[in-house]
C-alpha cells in the first residue's frame, strides 16, 4: 500500500473510533464535542509516524518491509522532539507505538502482520501517587475560610469561594475534574436525600462513559446549595461556570488556582515545595480524587466498594491505596507518620 493510501486509512481510521466514542456517551444529547482530544491525540500520533516515513523516503508500506519501518519508527520516536522541541518521554513513546501497531494491524485498515518482539515495551517507573492528609485538608479549608472573610473585594471573594467548593468536592467525593466540571446547577438542586443514611447520590458519567454513582455528605451538600446562592445567577447553567463564556470553567483554570493557593500556604510555613508536605506537590484537582480513596480505604473502605465509589474498571489500580494505608500504618507504628 502506497504512503498517500496509508494516509487517506488513517483519517478513516479517526473518524471511525471518533464517531465510536459519540455513539457510546450520552453527553452527544448536551452537543458536546467529547472527542476533542481523542482525534488530536490520534493526529499527533499519525503526524509523527507520517513525518518518519517521508523523512525516510518511504513511498510504499506492505509485509515485505515491515519490519524494518515499524522498528525504524520505534527508534525514530527516540530523538523525536515536540513542538516545544522536547524529547518523548518513555511512557508517550509506549502510547504511540500502541496506537500505531492497532493501525498497522486492523484487518479494516493495513492487515498487516507485526510481530510482538519487534518492538519491546519500555518499562517506566510508576508514577508517584501524591495526596493531602485529612489535617492538611483541614487547614486548606479553614486557611481559604480566613482569606474569604479577610478580603474587601467582590471579585476575589467569588474566586477564592468557588476554588473552595471545587476543592471540598473532588475531596469529599473523589470525581475526577472533568467530571466535576459538567455537573450542572439542576443536577444539585434535584438531588434527594436518603434519608437512611443521612446522604445525597449523583449519578455520573465517568472515563470510559462508564455511569456510577458519587455519594455527597449532607454537610457538602449544604455547602453547595450556600455557593449556589452566593456565587451563581439565574441564567447560569453549570456549577463551574464562567460569567463571560457562560460554558464550564476550564481545568486549567483550577490547576492555575491551586498552585498559587498552595504557593501561598508553603511560603507562610516556610515549606520547601519539593518536600513531600509540600502544598505545591500535593494540591492538584486529581490529587484530591488520590487524598479522597486514601482517607476512604484509613475509614476501613472495602477496596470493592471503593472501585466502584471511583469508577475503576480494573481492581488493581485501586489496590494501590491500600499500598498507601499499609505504608503509613507502619510510618504510625515507627511514630514518623508521614
Amino acid at each position: 500500500m502506497n504512503i498517500k493510501a496509508i494516509q487517506e486509512k488513517q483519517k478513516e481510521f479517526i473518524n471511525d473510533h471518533t464517531e465510536a466514542d459519540i455513539i457510546k456517551t450520552e453527553l452527544i444529547k448536551q452537543g458536546k464535542n467529547t472527542h476533542h482530544n481523542t482525534t488530536k491525540k490520534y493526529n499527533t500520533v499519525f503526524n509523527s509516524f507520517n513525518n518518519y516515513t517521508a523523512a525516510s523516503n518511504i513511498a510504499e508500506i506492505n509485509q515485505a518491509n515491515i519490519k524494518k519501518i515499524y522498528k525504524g519508527y520505534a527508534d525514530y520516536l527516540t530523538i523525536y522532539k515536540t513542538k516545544n522541541n522536547k524529547p518523548l518521554s518513555d511512557n508517550t513513546i509506549n502510547q504511540y507505538m500502541i496506537l500505531i501497531t492497532r493501525f498497522l494491524r486492523d484487518p479494516e485498515y493495513c492487515n498487516l502482520n507485526i510481530n510482538k518482539n519487534w518492538y519491546k515495551r519500555i518499562k517506566t517507573k510508576k508514577p508517584e501517587t501524591n495526596y493531602i492528609t485529612y489535617a492538611e485538608y483541614n487547614y486548606l479549608i479553614e486557611y481559604l475560610d480566613n482569606i474569604i472573610d479577610a478580603t474587601s473585594s467582590t471579585r476575589k471573594k467569588t474566586a477564592y469561594t468557588i476554588d473552595r467548593i471545587m476543592i471540598k468536592l473532588l475531596y469529599c467525593t473523589g470525581l475526577r475534574i472533568h467530571e466535576a466540571l459538567k455537573i450542572k446547577i439542576a443536577d444539585i438542586l434535584e438531588l434527594q436525600r436518603d434519608d437512611e443514611f443521612n446522604i445525597y447520590q449523583y449519578k455520573v458519567i465517568g472515563k470510559g462513559n462508564k455511569a456510577r454513582s458519587i455519594l455527597i455528605s449532607s454537610a457538602l451538600y449544604d455547602d453547595l446549595i450556600e455557593y449556589i446562592r452566593q456565587c451563581t445567577h439565574t441564567q447560569q447553567v453549570y456549577l463551574f461556570e464562567s460569567p463571560r463564556t457562560h460554558k464550564p470553567f476550564t481545568a486549567v483554570r483550577f490547576e492555575k488556582n491551586f498552585k498559587q493557593i498552595a504557593k501561598a500556604i508553603d511560603d507562610a510555613n516556610n515549606i520547601n515545595y519539593a518536600d513531600s508536605k509540600s502544598y505545591t506537590k500535593n494540591l492538584k484537582p486529581h490529587n484530591l480524587r488520590h487524598s479522597y480513596a486514601t482517607r476512604r480505604i484509613e475509614r476501613g473502605t472495602k477496596i470493592n466498594v471503593l472501585q466502584e465509589l471511583l469508577g475503576h474498571e480494573n481492581i488493581t489500580t485501586t489496590q494501590i491505596y491500600t499500598k498507601i494505608n499499609e505504608r503509613n500504618l507502619r510510618s504510625a507504628a515507627a511514630g514518623t507518620l508521614d
